[in-house]
């Protein structure tokens, strides 16, 4: 009766260690796979940013506005020339961000469906013609998966450079 009970506890105390790793296995899955998509995505826009021009940021809900300056001007639209001349555009919509080559007539989603993308940001210096700055784009966006009862989020910033002066 002893050992039957000393082998109970054992097995139950590897099942719950098997149960706890196979949890943490998912949890860092679901994680790899957002950061994945994440990561293309991203890579995509600053591929094509790098060799763009004439960055106008759109903030909420209103058509593009430019102070000017170039300085610090902020939005959660971001519209530019690429290298090919199409007028592109990234929009955030219904947590997935989507891109336009038709200058924001058509929208194709870049993330997949089952990452949820928030908070979603852009800040422009740089961007006034003539301003012998160096147009850059700072971007910021919370990402969050779920798959069944696992959850995961994280939060990124990146800064995209073009790469050559605006004239």
């Amino acid at each position: 009766l002893t050992a039957f009970t000393i082998f109970a506890l054992a097995v139950a105390s590897i099942t719950g260690i098997l149960i706890s790793s196979l949890r943490a296995q998912r949890q860092a899955l679901i994680f790899l796979n957002v950061q994945n998509n994440i990561r293309f995505s991203l890579e995509i826009m600053a591929r094509e940013m790098r060799t763009g021009s004439n960055f106008l940021i759109f903030p909420a809900s209103s058509p593009p506005q430019s102070s000017g300056t170039g300085i610090g001007e902020n939005g959660d639209k971001l519209g530019f020339l690429n290298q090919a001349g199409e007028n592109v555009r990234y929009r955030l919509n219904q947590g997935l961000i989507e891109k336009s080559s038709d200058g924001g007539v058509t929208f194709s989603p870049i993330t997949a469906e089952n990452v949820v993308v928030e908070n979603w940001r852009f800040v422009l210096v740089g961007g006034a013609p003539l301003d012998n700055q160096q147009p850059r784009v700072t971007f910021s966006l919370k990402v969050r998966a779920t798959l069944g009862t696992q959850k995961t989020e994280t939060i990124i910033q990146t800064t995209i450079t073009q790469r050559e002066l605006d004239s």
